[in-house]
C-alpha cells in the first residue's frame, strides 16, 4: 500500500480528474483490506472517482467444487458478493473468462462453451452495478505465455477472442451479438433461472426489433468427461434433474434444450430469425482439425476458409400464432448461444 499511496498522490498532483484504483487481485481477494488501507492513508476523498478492481475465473474455485455440475451460478454469485464489499465505489472485473488452464474439460474459447458462458454471466450480472467486465484476453499474442506455437494454441492462447491471424473464435461472435442488445431488458416469465438456459429479452425504448439472447450452459468441472459421479440408476433423478442420460452430443449433465417463447400482444405478421453459435456454427477450429489436419500455420487461402467457418449460422424460423400473441421455438444444443430477432 505504500507504493499505491505514493502513486496515488503523484498522479493526483498531475490531474485530480484521473481515476485510480485496485487492488487488481486474483480470485476476488483482499477487497475489504484494500478499502481499509485506503481509509487509513486518507485516500477515500468524498466524491472521488476511484474504483475497486479484481479478477475472477470459474476455474479458481467453482469448477472444482463438489456441486460444480448443479450450482450453475457459483461464478457470478462470487462476483456479486465481491461487488457488495466494494460499497459505493465503481467496481471493475478487469480479468475474467470461462476458465483458466482448464484444458481437461474443454478447449477454452475455441468452442461455443465460452460464448454460452458469456451470455449467462452477462445476464446474471447486469443488475449489479458492475462498471466493467474485461475478457482475458483480446489477442492470442500476449506477454505472459509467449507467442502461440500454432494458429489455435498452445492452450493458453485459446483464452483470446481470436487466433493469431485474426480468425474470430466463438466468444468473439458472442460479444458481436451482445453489441446489438436493446437499451432495456424486458420482463420475462416462466423460466427456471437456476437451470442451464439463459433468456435475456431486450429492445430499444423507441421500438425496433425484439432481440432475445439465449444460451444453454452448465459449468464443467475438473473431471474428464467419462467420469460420472452418479450411478446410472440415479441419473434421471438426484444427479440429472430429469434431463436425459449421456448422449454423444454432450455430457450427461448438459443436454439439448427446447426453448419455446411466447410474445404477448405481438402481431400475427411478426417474423423471426436466429443467429447461432454452436458445435457446427462459428466453429473454425473444427475445420482446422478435421480438414486441415491441425496444420500449425494455415496458408492465406486456408485462413480465408477459417474466417468463413467462423461465421455464425443465420436462418429464419417459423412464427406460430396463439390467442395471446405469437410463439417461436428453437433447440439449443449443449453450450449453444444465440440471438433471436423478432420483427413485430
Amino acid at each position: 500500500m505504500a507504493l499505491y499511496n505514493a502513486s496515488h498522490h503523484a498522479l493526483r498532483a498531475v490531474s485530480p480528474s484521473l481515476s485510480m484504483g485496485g487492488p487488481a487481485t486474483m480470485e476476488l481477494m483482499d477487497i475489504p483490506d484494500f478499502l481499509v488501507a485506503l481509509e487509513a492513508w486518507g485516500l477515500l476523498s468524498p466524491g472521488s472517482n476511484d474504483f475497486v478492481s479484481t479478477h475472477s475465473y470459474p476455474t479458481d474455485t467453482c469448477n472444482s467444487a463438489p456441486d460444480a455440475r448443479t450450482n450453475l451460478d457459483c461464478f457470478t454469485d462470487g462476483i456479486i458478493s465481491a461487488r457488495q464489499q466494494a460499497g459505493n465505489h465503481s467496481f471493475l472485473i478487469t480479468e475474467f473468462n470461462c476458465g483458466w488452464k482448464n484444458d481437461q474439460i474443454h478447449d477454452g474459447e475455441s468452442t461455443s462453451y465460452a460464448a454460452a458462458f458469456l451470455f449467462r454471466t452477462v445476464n446474471k450480472l447486469r443488475m449489479h452495478d458492475i462498471s466493467a467486465l474485461s475478457w482475458w484476453s483480446f489477442s492470442s499474442i500476449f506477454e505472459e505465455v509467449g507467442l502461440p506455437t500454432n494458429e489455435f494454441g498452445p492452450f493458453g492462447a485459446n483464452s483470446a477472442l481470436q487466433t493469431v491471424h485474426g480468425v474470430a473464435l466463438p466468444v468473439y461472435r458472442g460479444f458481436q451479438l451482445l453489441a446489438s442488445t436493446g437499451n432495456q431488458v424486458l420482463e420475462l416469465q416462466g423460466l427456471n433461472a437456476s437451470g442451464p438456459v439463459t433468456v435475456m429479452p431486450t429492445r430499444d425504448t423507441d421500438g425496433g426489433p425484439l432481440r432475445i439472447f439465449l444460451s444453454n450452459f452448465a459449468p464443467d468441472d475438473n473431471k474428464p468427461a467419462e467420469l460420472n459421479p452418479c450411478p446410472e440408476v440415479n441419473r434421471a433423478n438426484a444427479c440429472n434433474h430429469g434431463r436425459q442420460a449421456a448422449t454423444p452430443e454432450g455430457r450427461w449433465y448438459n443436454q439439448s434444450q427446447t426453448v419455446r417463447i411466447t410474445v404477448l400482444g405481438a402481431a400475427v405478421s411478426a417474423t423471426a430469425s436466429v443467429r447461432m453459435i454452436n458445435s457446427t456454427c462459428a466453429n473454425p477450429k473444427q475445420m482446422w482439425v478435421k480438414d486441415m489436419n491441425s496444420t500449425a500455420w494455415p496458408t492465406a487461402e486456408e485462413l480465408l476458409e477459417l474466417r468463413r467457418a467462423s461465421s455464425m449460422c443465420q436462418e429464419e424460423i417459423p412464427v406460430g400464432v396463439v390467442d395471446s400473441g405469437v410463439v417461436v421455438q428453437l433447440v439449443l444444443e449443449p453450450y449453444a448461444a444465440a440471438e433471436l430477432v423478432l420483427l413485430l
